[in-house]
């Protein structure tokens, strides 16, 4: 009875899919995956972050980008070659109070006010 527990727990640790990974076939493919941080400061941080290749090449589903959560998406049966017309594309999105924004510098024309707001996005790469 044991054995018989021990086995079907094994065959569902494999195929499940916990942590958002996949079972990978024998095929392979090419992967992005990170972990986005958003500064202090702004709110309803994410966006969706998918691969997008002009030849039709098949790729993961799109993937939601959450703040201190790791993605991952995929070509599908590339193996190790990275396709040539494939593109990583990130929709971001947060949100910041007016007031903050104005308080912060404001430019004021008479009649109407000018908040400037720019906004600096960068990334890095860690390599595991």
């Amino acid at each position: 009875m044991f054995l018989r527990l021990l086995t079907v727990f094994f065959i569902i640790s494999i195929f499940s899919n916990f942590y958002g990974s996949f079972f990978v076939n024998g095929e392979g493919e090419v992967a992005v995956k990170g972990t986005p941080h958003f500064q202090d400061g702004t709110k309803n941080n994410g966006g969706r972050v998918r691969i997008k290749c002009r030849d039709g090449t098949k790729t993961s589903e799109p993937k939601e980008i959450k703040n201190n959560n790791e993605y991952k998406v995929y070509v599908k049966g590339h193996g190790k070659t990275i396709p040539e017309d494939c593109n990583a594309l990130f929709t971001l999105k947060f949100s910041k109070s007016l007031k903050s924004i104005c308080d912060a510098n404001k430019d004021d024309k008479g009649s109407y006010l000018i908040c400037p707001f720019s906004v600096n996005i960068s990334y890095s790469f860690t390599y595991e």
